[in-house]
């Protein structure tokens, strides 16, 4: 510890501190050579008890009308449920119309710049709430030829092109599966339903069926993720190296895919849509 014993030294040293805060002009009169004089007024803090309990008792609130509010909050929370379940089911309906739609446009897309064949292949199934969903697969050959031909069949939608990916065949993307929706065939959703979509045409010289191809015993066998089992997936359409959507091995003028939403475990006949592929383009157009 530092002592300083000379008082004359310490009185200098303040007097220094002391200029350097103060105007001398209020100060005028004060000795310089101690700040002792100097007055010093202390402000006390509010301490109003009875102004601050004012405030706080003009603040909150009384039991009645919290009763109030909780009553009308329940009321409209009532009313409210079963238009936002249905705005809810709405949103997620076409959002899996959306993305259908675009997995089949990349799909053409895909197949056109990697002259290959490319195939979407649907798998159906029952999901453990009883609702009804679609995995949806993108699978295209690595070589560029279609392996039914290889296979010695005459169309690619009686060949089974067994495990994907496999020899010859790649996944393209993820498995996307969606949940409450059902593919249905062709005409299945009637013009007056979407009075905008016309029957599909229907080639009289070679009665194509314009839905998606089916094969009872399956394009592709996939497992899908958290499985331990592969599933077969029996329904698709193909796209070739130019773009041209089919469901044979003939030229097709459109190829419908009827899409039926669900509310909770029920068809929901008020919200159709059909995905329609042109034949020669592989273009799809939504009808709602």
């Amino acid at each position: 510890m530092i002592f300083v014993q000379n008082e004359a030294y310490i009185n200098a040293y303040i007097n220094v501190l002391t200029s350097a805060y103060f105007d001398s002009k209020r100060l005028r009169g004060v000795p310089s050579t101690s700040i002792q004089s100097i007055p010093i007024i202390a402000s006390k803090p509010p301490n109003d008890m009875t102004s601050l309990r004012a405030r706080a008792k003009r603040a909150g609130f009384s039991l009645a009308e919290l009763l109030v509010v909780i009553t009308i909050i329940a009321v409209l929370s009532a009313a409210g449920g079963p238009a936002f379940t249905a705005l809810t089911s709405s949103g997620s309906a076409n959002q899996n119309i959306s993305q259908l739609s675009g997995i089949l446009e990349q799909a053409r897309e895909y197949a056109v710049a990697q002259n290959t064949y490319v195939w979407v292949a649907f798998y159906n199934s029952t999901a453990s709430n009883g609702t009804s969903q679609v995995s949806v697969a993108v699978i295209a050959s690595t070589d560029g030829t279609d392996p039914a031909s290889l296979g010695g069949v005459s169309s690619w939608q009686t060949y089974g092109y067994g495990a994907a990916p496999g020899a010859g065949l790649a996944l393209v993307s993820k498995i996307v599966t969606l949940k409450q929706l059902n593919i249905e065939s062709a005409t299945s959703v009637s013009p007056s339903s979407l009075p905008t979509v016309t029957p599909p045409v229907t080639s009289s010289a070679n009665s194509i069926n314009n839905s998606t191809t089916n094969n009872s015993t399956g394009f592709f066998s996939i497992q899908l993720p958290g499985t331990s089992t592969p599933v077969s997936f029996i329904q698709g359409v193909q796209f070739t190296p130019s773009g041209q959507a089919r469901n044979s091995s003939s030229p097709v003028n459109v190829i419908d895919l009827d899409l039926q939403p669900q509310k909770g475990t029920t068809n929901d006949t008020k919200n159709v849509a059909v995905l329609r592929m042109n034949g020669l383009t592989g273009e799809t157009v939504v009808y709602r």
